[in-house]
């Protein structure tokens, strides 16, 4: 890591349209100045350690936001730091000065809105002229029309609504969710409807709006089957009031009890409701699995 670098600092939650167009640019930037491009990030969300407990749910874990990176800009391509008291005390000129020093950033890459550092006032002129004090040059990406309204906290909310096919959009990929298959209330499995209740990853990933949902699930060698997730308390089958996540996987038969299964979001069928009776609520899940896997084999043509 002591080559010099070219350097975009970031949270980069979810890795969305707007995040890779920022590294796109700061790649270019990197190869046409002979640096590595690196993703400078934190392991945790800043927000928890400067506000513990507010700070919003996730749309990839730890792990997987960092591999995602990695993925995307190359090997050795990324700066995970720890967000402590020391990081957090620090102004635009110590971690400017920090990243010069200790990492052998000579370009840094600043978003349109970018800001970081404990002086928060600081503006882009601010910066650049800290960078020609310590001998870093910073250069600001252009804020391009087709990304203005991108943003983490965008999507969650269309997540949160249930607009996932409005996520997907703006993720440039289906909203995808990772787990291990617990065991439930088995009552799906007595009217031809077995499901695989979903315990996430990460308890911070956001989970979507309750509703039926049409998806695909994959299982931990990449096979996939169509799906369709119910997201709720299953009003008709229950009275405890918890919210699972249940999928039915149109075509598997098997046990994938303890087993890590990924589902992906393709769209919202319905909302949740109660119905009169099992009947009633098969007769439903029928069509709901017919619509699933409609969007399925729909998706699935060249």
């Amino acid at each position: 890591m002591n080559c010099k670098k070219a350097a975009v600092v970031g949270f980069f939650d979810g890795l969305h349209r707007g995040h890779r167009s920022l590294l796109d640019f700061a790649r270019a930037r990197a190869e046409a100045c002979g640096l590595q491009p690196v993703a400078v990030t934190f392991r945790e969300c800043p927000i928890e350690y400067l506000r513990p407990g507010s700070s919003p749910k996730l749309l990839a874990s730890p792990v997987e936001r960092l591999r995602a990176l990695g993925e995307y800009l190359g090997q050795n391509s990324v700066i995970a730091l720890d967000f402590n008291r020391e990081l957090a005390t620090m102004t635009a000129r110590e971690f400017m000065l920090m990243l010069h020093d200790a990492y052998g950033v000579e370009l840094l890459v600043v978003g349109f809105n970018n800001r970081f550092g404990s002086d928060r006032d600081k503006t882009f002129t601010d910066y650049q002229a800290i960078g020609r004090e310590i001998g870093m040059e910073v250069e600001r990406a252009p804020e391009l029309r087709e990304m203005k309204g991108v943003s983490s906290s965008a999507i969650r909310k269309a997540i949160s609504e249930g607009r996932v096919n409005d996520a997907a959009e703006m993720l440039g990929r289906r909203y995808a969710i990772t787990g291990d298959v617990q065991h439930g209330r088995q009552v799906g499995r007595t009217i031809g409807f077995p499901t695989a209740n979903l315990r996430p990853a990460d308890p911070r990933l956001l989970v979507p709006a309750p509703g039926v949902y049409s998806g695909t699930a994959y299982d931990a060698a990449g096979t996939k089957y169509p799906a369709m997730v119910n997201i709720g308390v299953c009003p008709t089958v229950s009275s405890e009031g918890t919210q699972t996540i249940e999928a039915h996987l149109i075509g598997f038969d098997g046990d994938l009890y303890g087993k890590t299964l990924t589902l992906e979001f393709t769209g919202r069928m319905r909302g949740e409701r109660r119905f009169g009776s099992l009947d009633e609520l098969k007769t439903q899940l029928e069509a709901d699995r017919a619509e699933a896997l409609r969007v399925f084999n729909a998706a699935s043509r060249p």
